[in-house]
């Protein structure tokens, strides 16, 4: 083996208007789409990571707001709770499109692992929020 020699496919880098067949690249007409199912699915987990955040900041607030807290048959009580439930909903339609995502025949998987990833880290966390609020009382 010498230094000064490479093989003729290791070099990464082409020309961009050039269709040039190189092994274990692939031409730039071949490459993947995107998955839209997998686009939608991390748009889903990023939308609901963001509601969740302003749904605990409104229940902060609502909270801190009443002088012996939020009462639990309250309609805002009642409304933040069905939010919290709608969020849920979504998030696990967005793991599932995530998973059919993945799972799609010639496409690109990066959005559909990183939607699967954000809704599933996005339901752990709204499982720890509830078990926090029944170990807290």
């Amino acid at each position: 083996m010498s230094f000064g020699s490479t093989p003729p496919h290791s070099y990464p880098y082409r020309p961009l208007n050039q269709d040039v067949g190189n092994p274990g690249y692939g031409t730039y007409s071949e490459r993947l789409k995107h998955s839209g199912l997998g686009i939608v699915s991390f748009l889903t987990a990023i939308c609901m990571g963001f509601a969740l955040f302003a749904l605990i900041a409104v229940a902060a607030i609502i909270e801190g707001s009443n002088p012996g807290g939020m009462d639990e048959e309250s309609a805002s009580a009642i409304i933040v709770g069905l939010c919290v439930f709608a969020i849920i909903g979504l998030t696990f339609l967005g793991l599932a499109l995530g998973f059919v995502g993945i799972f799609a025949a010639n496409r690109n998987r990066i959005f559909p692992i990183l939607g699967v990833m954000f809704n599933g880290l996005l339901l752990l966390a709204i499982t720890a929020l509830f078990l926090i609020g029944i170990a807290t009382g």
